[in-house]
């Protein structure tokens, strides 16, 4: 299947056709990234959806050097500020189990939580609301210059 390799011009591409699928669709009142490869689509789409408020959230599968079952939040954003609509940003909606933690998390509080994400794979648990391109290949961002040698 191999890699799928996205240049930082293919980035800001897809960050543009992003914002224009969520445009007319939705307004956000905020947009909370996931860390750490949603944080750069979150800063790209709060810019270019003019949303000021911009929170972020970590989220681990790791103990130590090993992969955990579960997703744990290891970083919450300030869940009294979010309010109204909220849009939650990743890269990619590989397994979705991040993706449902956070948006779980985030529903408390929120009127209503939609998901977008640059890449979507098909196996997701999660399909994102909005989403530029479906693939199955594992994808490497220019942000990420320590994937390609896992």
């Amino acid at each position: 299947m191999g890699y799928l390799r996205v240049t930082a011009s293919e980035l800001e591409e897809m960050c543009d056709k992003l914002a224009e699928k969520i445009k007319n669709k939705f307004k956000p009142d905020c947009i909370v990234g996931v860390g750490r490869g949603g944080w750069v689509p979150a800063v790209y789409l709060s810019d270019r959806l003019g949303v000021k408020k911009l929170y972020g959230v970590k989220v681990d599968f790791y103990k130590g050097e090993r992969r955990g079952r579960k997703p744990k939040v290891s970083q919450k954003p300030p869940l009294g500020k979010i309010r109204g609509n909220v849009l939650l940003v990743d890269d990619v909606a590989d397994t979705g189990e991040t993706l449902i933690v956070v948006k779980k998390m985030l529903e408390r509080n929120a009127k209503e939580v939609r998901v977008a994400t640059l890449h979507y794979k098909p196996h997701s648990k999660v399909k994102p609301d909005f989403f530029v391109q479906k693939t199955r290949r594992w994808v490497v961002y220019p942000y990420q210059t320590s994937e390609m040698g896992r």
